[in-house]
């Protein structure tokens, strides 16, 4: 591997991974993603080197970088979420920021930042971020920033990061309440339904919905 094509390799395969979310395979494809006038010579070792395989006119990641590919878009999922949910910056600014620290987060302190916002299950585009072994329990947990609203206590407030709804319906009916990413929130009351105060507005929510809506904890 040329020693300077190390970043565009993983900019590489991090492209083809969302290409293939996107029902998308083609070098064309792959060429509006990746910005190098060396795309060819460095696809090229990639393939040599069993990275990239090149079926039909697809190209696509192989089974033996798959695992590699994945943690690169962990990373970079991650760091979205940190830079948009707990620093509140604006998108241009946090995609940026991500592209750049995804290539310095280790494995260690990538876990960190995962338990740390609550093990999000999606980036702020809403796209799935590959779970790693601390989302398994496999790591000792670290007390979360970001939690699901069934964990907050009676009188905790928070403010709402993001949902994860079964249904586009119940996202639709839980907007028309104010139950947005973004909005602040506490809860009054757990048993027999979860009420949250929310613009001065009371909302009783099932057990299955406050499962569904995580937020970042207000810690006095």
């Amino acid at each position: 591997m040329h020693p300077n094509h190390g970043h565009q390799r993983d900019e590489i395969l991090e492209a083809l991974w969302t290409m293939a979310e996107d029902q998308l395979q083609s070098r064309e494809d792959l060429a509006a993603r990746v910005k190098t006038s060396r795309l060819d010579e460095i696809l090229a070792e990639m393939i040599a080197d069993g990275d990239v395989a090149r079926e039909s006119g697809r190209l696509i990641i192989t089974e033996s970088s798959r695992e590699r590919a994945g943690q690169i878009i962990r990373r970079h999922r991650l760091a979205e979420r940190l830079f948009c949910d707990l620093f509140g910056l604006e998108e241009q600014s946090w995609e940026a920021s991500a592209c750049s620290f995804e290539h310095i987060l280790d494995e260690k302190v990538t876990e960190s930042v995962c338990a740390f916002l609550g093990h999000p299950p999606v980036c702020p585009h809403g796209k799935p971020i590959p779970p790693g072994r601390c989302c398994n329990g496999e790591r000792k947990p670290i007390e979360p920033l970001v939690i699901p609203l069934k964990e907050l206590k009676v009188g905790q407030s928070g403010r709402i990061v993001f949902i994860t709804p079964r249904t586009k319906r119940r996202l639709s009916r839980l907007a028309s309440y104010g139950v947005i990413p973004g909005s602040e929130l506490t809860l009054n009351q757990r048993f027999p339904s979860y009420v949250i105060r929310i613009d001065q507005t009371d909302v009783a929510l099932e057990t299955e919905i406050a499962k569904e809506i995580f937020v970042r904890v207000e810690r006095g």
